[in-house]
């Protein structure tokens, strides 16, 4: 009686190894995926055009409206930047687009109209890099006299530590302590 027994097992083991074997080489053969992965296609959405294929709704360009001309941009952009390097405004923690307008005595519209077309940025990046510019100038003194990264980040008009790091890092790629760290090495190795 062992021995049928041991005999049905190996028939089931047997048919089941061969049943197996057949699906592993109609598998191979038909070249398909043990699961056919379910991809949906995004439809693609093309705005209304009129007959002759320009589209219905023409993107607004900014500022192509504005009534400021070449000369006075560039006349403004100069009052601009002279009054932020004379008074060194940015360091102003509280500082505004219409702050900054108002004490240049130009329109809020065309002092963030010459910003973004003039310098290609916004005001507050413009203002971050003339801060991060400043600390640099700081950093790289010899000797800091007792002033601490955030006394530094503080004194170039930033509120808190975060957004002077966070800032730095973005126009330097570093903290502003391995900042500090490369400009001693660079004295020292003179």
């Amino acid at each position: 009686m062992t021995v049928q027994i041991a005999l049905v097992f190996l028939s089931i083991a047997l048919t089941i190894s061969v049943g197996i074997n057949i699906w592993l080489v109609r598998l191979v053969i038909e070249n398909q995926p043990i699961e056919k992965p379910i991809i949906k296609k995004e439809m693609e959405v093309t705005p209304p055009a009129l007959p002759n294929n320009e589209p219905l709704f023409k993107p607004k360009l900014k500022y192509t409206g504005s009534k400021l001309s070449a000369i006075d941009k560039d006349r403004y952009l100069e009052k601009l930047t002279n009054y932020l390097a004379e008074e060194k405004a940015y360091r102003d923690v509280d500082l505004t687009i219409g702050k900054l307008a108002k004490r240049i005595n130009v329109p809020k519209h065309y002092v963030s109209q010459i910003i973004n077309e003039k310098i290609g940025c916004s005001f507050l990046d413009y203002i971050n890099q003339q801060r991060i510019a400043e600390a640099k100038e700081l950093l790289s003194a010899t000797n800091l006299n007792g002033a601490t990264y955030i006394d530094i980040g503080k004194k170039v008009g930033f509120k808190a530590k975060s957004t002077f790091y966070a800032a730095f890092k973005k126009y330097n790629h570093h903290s502003p302590g391995d900042f500090r760290k490369n400009v001693l090495k660079l004295k020292n190795s003179e």
